[in-house]
């Protein structure tokens, strides 16, 4: 393949990253599609997957949790403190539970309580029928996608290490695989795989919770907590004001 040209190169390389690209758009602009509306309302849990992704779904367990007097937040060092442990038949989520077994009395950093608690939304992700694309569809996609593009890099950057060995010239070649580069780090970073009925009951909830009014909210001590944490869910830390004023400085800091 050392021996092939640039123009070549370029072409098989940047077909190679466009049909990648194809193989992980499409599915999501499929999803997207006009379907039938979702029956009631999610959990505020799967709206904040909708919404923010994991870490959004971490960020309101924090919330819920120190709203409930569970954890609190030591703003000072920077870390959580379990205060009380919820009753024997309190049903928790799988990320709530994740939250409270990495935090302990004598107060624990934040680190592993939120890769704790990232890792058992895997959970709340296979019950998002209709909501978001499945689990293992996205897995897939994202992997063929990944194998697609580092192929691609490894070989042309193979190809370009042998002609710049023998004193030929690459041509534009190294700009695809900085695309190639690019690219990856999109798929690894893109936003959850919204269905067009998640994003429809994303809408709706959006129109009902309003962020100037809500967010203004969660400061009185009155408003119910669901409530309050389907605005965390929607709006993400900027909704982490009042009592949850101290979780968000810590979450930005």
């Amino acid at each position: 393949m050392a021996g092939l040209g640039p123009d070549t190169v370029l072409t098989w390389a940047g077909l190679a990253i466009v049909v990648a690209m194809i193989i992980f758009v499409a599915p999501r602009v499929f999803a997207r599609r006009a379907t039938p509306p979702y029956p009631g309302d999610p959990t505020f849990y799967q709206t904040a997957l909708m919404a923010g992704g994991r870490r959004r779904v971490v960020e309101t367990a924090l919330g819920f949790l120190v709203w409930s007097g569970v954890i609190e937040v030591r703003e000072r060092t920077a870390s959580l403190v379990l205060r009380a442990l919820p009753p024997a038949d309190a049903h928790l989520e799988p990320v709530e539970r994740a939250l409270i077994g990495s935090v302990r009395p004598e107060g624990s950093s934040l680190a592993m309580p939120l890769s704790a608690a990232s890792l058992a939304v895997s959970d709340l992700e296979r019950r998002m029928d209709g909501l978001m694309l499945p689990p293992w569809l996205t897995a897939t996609v994202r992997f063929v996608t990944l194998l697609i593009l580092g192929v691609t890099v490894v070989i042309s950057g193979w190809w370009m290490e042998q002609r710049l060995a023998d004193g030929l010239t690459v041509g534009l070649v190294p700009l695809v695989v900085l695309a190639g580069f690019g690219a990856g780090w999109w798929v690894l970073v893109a936003p959850p795989a919204v269905t067009g009925t998640g994003r429809a009951t994303l809408e709706r909830l959006r129109r009902r919770y309003d962020p100037d009014l809500e967010i203004a909210s969660i400061g009185v001590t009155s408003l119910p907590v669901e409530r309050a944490m389907y605005v965390v869910a929607l709006y993400g830390r900027d909704a982490l004001t009042g009592g949850l004023g101290s979780l968000r400085r810590v979450l930005v800091g």
